[in-house]
């Protein structure tokens, strides 16, 4: 007796307590299921030591940067804002204020421009200024001629306004995100009744964790049942044995539970992308049910007995499916180097999940059969006919059979190049999602589709307010400017410059202050005309040693690679 024979003479002799256990170990580790962690975040997507992480935190504690909320007005007009467009975006902006966790809110009616008044700078809404006579024709020349409303706050055709909110959401994000988008969704709605001819679409870092979420409820309401309904008829019809099917089934429900709940003992978060191993392992846990229990119906149909049919079963299959497990395993293993956390979590919960299976099916598929009555004889399976032709054709053109197969396997790895890499978050979500949707229509109405923030600090002590740190960022955003992929640049130089011009009553100047004195009392004078909620330190960090830089970017063209100018 070969040592094969003698393992599967010992699953068939312990089948019993081979299924206890199974059932306790199922049970311990089901119950890791209630200290499982979800965690619905575009951070899930890097490593934690990334230093794009870094950065960005170390962003987040200099600057009031954080997640952000954006209600996209779609208008039905362009080439200028009429009077009925700000009504409309007013009423959003007073509106989307009242939402939960924001800190401020920020559209065109409710950016202020600076004027002079006598021997001073005062503030005022445009919102407030279209209403005033002229004031519509000179809202539209001021929103042209500025950067921070055109390609910003408004489309670059006047075809549409955004209305973004600041958010500070409270932990757990999913659930603090959930609230504030379902918010946001009531608030369109309203936004949408009362102003018939504008559409408005939910975007920014909430709706885009969110709307991931979204996605991973529909996947487990939707396409992960009509996967297990598909399935199932799958086994049924392979196997032609309700039995069969019951016990493959079980086996890999068994599974799935077991192996989340192992990772919800662990100190790991679950995330949308690690989860969906889960169907994986289903079908690979599945397939093995299919071998054993299409073996044991076979061997049933050559007269043997019940017990020699599932010994023969185990012993048939228990190298091969385990070299294919061993296979699948290793192929997993190499996603452990991607560099992708989410990734590296599939692969870890798909390689537990079909190593459990391998074991779960053979211990469930015997002690079920055991317990099942025997299948009826002489019933043919359906994929018989199929195994025959197939075994057939491979004995007698074995070669041809190899030479097909060389040929498909070679124009696949000159295929390899064809492949493309693409990052852009509209493929994160199916077509027709609410953020998907909203994500292609900014992006068509906006020549921006992408900005980078550039932080910049001072080597030598020197504040944001002296001219050389001042004039350094303005060769900067100068060069920056000259790039082909580059749409516009934004920093605090560009308020300063329109702070000066009304300051010395030239609207249209773009010359700086020439000394640090000037350009904090401009500043100074900036900060008191913002709202509650708005502070420098959006751009300027506490200390005023460092700075933001905002590129607006199309990603469309490669810019090309000039050397960033001496300072």
């Amino acid at each position: 007796m070969t040592n094969i024979e003698k393992i599967s003479e010992w699953i068939y002799n312990k089948s019993t307590l081979l299924f206890i256990i199974a059932l306790l170990s199922y049970v311990v580790a089901v119950s890791g299921l209630y200290f499982a962690k979800f965690e619905s975040n575009f951070r899930s997507f890097f490593p934690k030591d990334s230093e794009l992480i870094q950065t960005f935190d170390s962003v987040l504690e200099q600057y009031e940067q954080g997640d952000s909320l954006v209600l996209y007005l779609k208008l039905r007009n362009s080439g200028a804002m009429t009077s009925d467009n700000f009504e409309a975006i007013r009423y959003a902006d007073a509106l989307v204020n009242t939402l939960p966790y924001v800190r401020y809110v920020r559209s065109v009616t409710s950016f202020q421009r600076p004027i002079s008044s006598e021997s001073s700078i005062d503030t005022q809404y445009i919102g407030d200024w279209t209403q005033q006579e002229g004031g519509l024709e000179g809202a539209n020349q001021y929103i042209a001629s500025q950067t921070q409303l055109r390609g910003r706050l408004v489309a670059d055709d006047y075809s549409g306004a955004v209305v973004l909110a600041q958010l500070d959401l409270p932990e757990p994000l999913y659930q603090s995100t959930a609230e504030i988008i379902e918010a946001a969704e009531e608030a369109a709605q309203k936004i949408e009744h009362n102003n018939p001819n504008v559409e408005v679409y939910i975007t920014g870092s909430a709706a885009f964790d969110n709307g991931l979420l979204t996605e991973f409820y529909h996947m487990l309401m939707v396409s992960f049942p009509v996967i297990v309904v598909l399935v199932s008829l799958v086994v049924a019809w392979v196997s032609a044995s309700a039995w069969i099917t019951v016990a493959g089934l079980t086996a890999s429900g068994l599974t799935l539970a077991a192996t989340a709940g192992v990772f919800g003992w662990l100190p790991v978060t679950l995330d949308q992308t690690a989860v969906i191993s889960v169907i994986l392992v289903m079908v690979l846990t599945v397939v093995d049910c299919i071998h054993i229990g299409s073996t044991y119906i076979v061997c049933v149909n050559q007269s043997m007995t019940k017990e020699a049919a599932i010994k023969e079963s185990i012993r048939a299959n228990l190298m091969p499916i385990f070299f294919t497990t061993l296979t699948t395993s290793v192929g997993l293993m190499t996603m452990f180097f991607t560099g992708s956390p989410p990734f590296v979590l599939f692969a870890k919960i798909a390689l537990v999940g079909i190593i459990t299976g391998y074991v779960y099916s053979f211990i469930f598929m015997t002690a079920i059969s055991i317990w099942a009555p025997i299948p009826v004889k002489g019933r043919k399976l359906p994929t018989e006919p199929l195994v025959d032709f197939a075994r057939r054709t491979v004995l007698k053109k074995p070669k041809q059979i190899i030479a097909v197969f060389s040929i498909i396997t070679i124009t696949a790895l000159f295929s390899i190049p064809l492949n493309k890499i693409d990052e852009d978050t509209n493929n994160y979500f199916m077509p027709g999602n609410n953020v998907d949707n909203a994500i292609e229509t900014i992006q068509s109405d906006f020549k921006a589709d992408n900005q980078l923030s550039i932080a910049l600090s001072s080597t030598d002590g020197n504040l944001v307010t002296s001219p050389a740190v001042f004039l350094a960022v303005d060769r900067l955003q100068h060069w920056l400017n000259s790039g082909s992929s580059i749409v516009s640049t934004f920093s605090i130089n560009d308020v300063i410059r329109e702070m000066k011009g009304v300051w010395d009553n030239k609207p249209e100047s773009t010359l700086l202050p020439t000394t640090e004195d000037e350009y904090g009392q401009l500043l100074l004078v900036y900060e008191m005309s913002l709202v509650a909620g708005q502070s420098t330190a959006e751009f300027i960090s506490t200390d005023r040693t460092r700075t933001l830089v905002t590129v607006f970017v199309t990603i469309q063209r490669i810019p090309p690679s000039n050397r960033v100018p001496s300072e």
